[in-house]
């Protein structure tokens, strides 16, 4: 069975190599080898795709027949070599572009004369592969003008024979490059959602990031197609290579530009797409649940704990029992003489202490009740010059003491899965957002409190808050969390190769040098930042009634429990008055008939 799928294996192998061999003859070896040594410098690399051409040059033989390639993933291709023979040129420059290492603005050579140069040339522009040409077995040597007619993927195109190899000028070979007055281009966009970076309000597109793109768009006068998406923010590599979300769209080159500026960049993301830096700094911070403010009367209650409280008692309730034991006064007296001393209330009873042990009891009750006293009326000033909150959480170790839950975006939780700190276990069992999760909605979901924290950008935080502010929300039960997780550069990201790029790379670091990047994020969030600090509550040094509230409560209940009290003696007693008169008439009565018997 080995032997014959041996067989089998070498007669295919053959197979393709006599296909492949009608390429090997001296004059079709001698074009790409002259070709090849115009361009030839230390360092170079050439990739020679489907075909065994002898080449006295450094080269990496690769094969797309069999779907197996040798990945040299940092890399990248200078020149290629691609043999068409036995495989349509499109099925090889898919396969070619699955791969990091996928250069569209190296030099293509391409060996063909199964297919009609124009349809190679589509192909070519799909993939955005301008610097190309394609030589036939006659030598004919075609190339094509890409720009001719203003479009980025151009609908045909006007192949251009130069002549045979063998005999033309290659010096200007491959120098395709793209006219300075290139104008009126169509780039298909794609943006989602994130207020108040980016969003749309009635089809109409507001934000710092796409003021920004304005600006870029009258620069290098191009239109835009844009189109919304709907199944998320960004997007996240998978374990077979492609993107998801709106990353899905520029690497199968359905869009070409992404609106919205990407963060959290990683090396894979620079290989595979085209960046364009903005250099403007996005902090990235945790959003947790903001705590409630406690009422006074519920911050009055949490000024000692259960512990403490059950110790003062205690402790009350035993100098209380020594005094009485001491013999200075019955217990109840005893009681409310210590009550009044840890009141620090005046005592209108003059006590006569003679005994030794009764005077040592009384300096060190003394002592220890104005300490506890001094602390609780330290804590009830406190209590009614600020504000107390419930559970609040003020660092991420809060929030791995109290194991709050979290949802993160899968670009946020990489943040921590290198790490060897005790987040890296918190993050773990963090629930992984879908791709087409809104941050508004997730941002929404803490401000209503619900218990649960994220990462998101401080620009972004700030402009929820105040839109939720906007929407009648006095007081949103969210915070940020004063550390930042990370801080990065926006980025403009295109679909690899694409002309525009360089264009974008001068007008963005225009945008930067003039300073109008940094004028254009001040306008859009300076005005937020200030209209939240003027929500802040702040505490105001004048006595208001709430904070006065809890002491009236609590006289007006003791009055009134203590009139309740009176009318409740003055009952009893007309109660007992009643019986002792009922006693003293029969008495009487009694009194009468014995009388009267005798």
């Amino acid at each position: 069975m080995k032997s014959l799928f041996l067989c089998t294996l070498l007669s295919v192998l053959c197979l393709c190599r006599c296909q492949i061999m009608k390429y090997q003859d001296d004059d079709i070896t001698k074009c790409v080898n002259k070709i090849i040594a115009r361009f030839i410098h230390p360092g170079i690399i050439i990739y020679v795709v489907d075909t065994f051409l002898e080449i006295p040059y450094p080269v990496i033989y690769q094969n797309t027949i069999f779907h197996q390639f040798k990945l040299f993933r940092h890399q990248i291709p200078d020149v290629y070599v691609i043999g068409c023979e036995n495989r349509n040129i499109n099925e090889i420059l898919m396969f070619l572009s699955k791969l990091t290492n996928f250069n569209s603005r190296a030099k293509y050579i391409i060996l063909s004369d199964s297919a009609t140069v124009e349809e190679i040339f589509l192909e070519l522009s799909k993939y955005f592969i301008y610097n190309a040409v394609v030589l036939q077995r006659n030598g004919n040597v075609i190339t094509y003008d890409p720009f001719i007619h203003e479009e980025a993927v151009p609908q045909k195109v006007e192949p251009l024979i130069l002549g045979n190899c063998l005999s033309i000028n290659i010096t200007n070979l491959f120098e395709t490059k793209l006219p300075t007055l290139w104008r009126n281009t169509t780039i298909r966009s794609v943006y989602f959602n994130m207020f108040p970076i980016l969003y749309s309000i009635n089809g109409r597109l507001y934000g710092a990031a796409y003021e920004k793109l304005k600006i870029i768009q009258k620069t290098l006068k191009f239109q835009l197609k844009i189109k919304q998406s709907k199944i998320g923010p960004f997007g996240s590599t998978k374990t077979n290579g492609t993107y998801s979300s709106m990353l899905r769209f520029l690497q199968t080159r359905e869009e070409h530009l992404m609106l919205n500026s990407i963060l959290l960049l990683n090396n894979q993301l620079s290989r595979e797409f085209d960046l364009s830096p903005l250099y403007v700094a996005v902090y990235q911070h945790w959003v947790v649940p903001k705590a409630r403010i406690l009422p006074y009367w519920r911050a009055l209650m949490f000024t000692l704990n259960l512990t403490s409280r059950i110790f003062v008692s205690a402790v009350l309730i035993l100098i209380a029992l020594l005094w009485y034991y001491f013999g200075n006064d019955d217990l109840i007296a005893s009681f409310e003489l210590h009550y009044q001393v840890l009141l620090e209330s005046g005592n209108s009873k003059v006590i006569k202490v003679k005994r030794t042990s009764s005077r040592i009891l009384a300096c060190v009750s003394i002592f220890g009740f104005f300490v506890i006293s001094t602390i609780f009326k330290k804590e009830m000033l406190r209590i009614f010059t600020s504000y107390s909150y419930d559970e609040s959480v003020k660092s991420v170790d809060d929030l791995v003491k109290e194991n709050l839950p979290c949802a993160l975006y899968q670009e946020s939780e990489e943040l921590y899965r290198f790490s060897d700190t005790i987040y890296r276990t918190y993050v773990a069992k963090c629930t992984t957002l879908p791709p087409n999760t809104d941050i508004e909605e997730m941002f929404t979901k803490i401000a209503s409190g619900e218990r649960i924290s994220t990462i998101l950008s401080k620009n972004a935080y700030n402009g929820l808050k105040n839109k939720m502010h906007k929407m009648g929300f006095q007081n949103p039960l969210v915070d940020i969390l004063p550390n930042q997780v990370k801080y990065e550069y926006a980025y403009v990201l295109l679909t690899k190769g694409f002309p525009l790029y360089h264009g974008f790379l001068e007008a963005t670091r225009r945008l930067v040098a003039s300073g109008i990047a940094q004028s254009l994020e001040n306008k859009h969030y300076s005005p937020v930042d200030k209209e939240l600090k003027s929500k802040e509550i702040v505490h105001s040094q004048t006595l208001s009634f709430e904070e006065v509230s809890v002491a009236l409560y609590v006289l007006v209940a003791g009055l009134s429990i203590s009139i309740c009290a009176f009318f409740l003696e003055l009952v009893f007693k007309y109660v007992q008055d009643q019986k002792m008169s009922c006693k003293n008439k029969n008495h009487q009565r009694k009194d009468k008939v014995k009388a009267t018997v005798l």
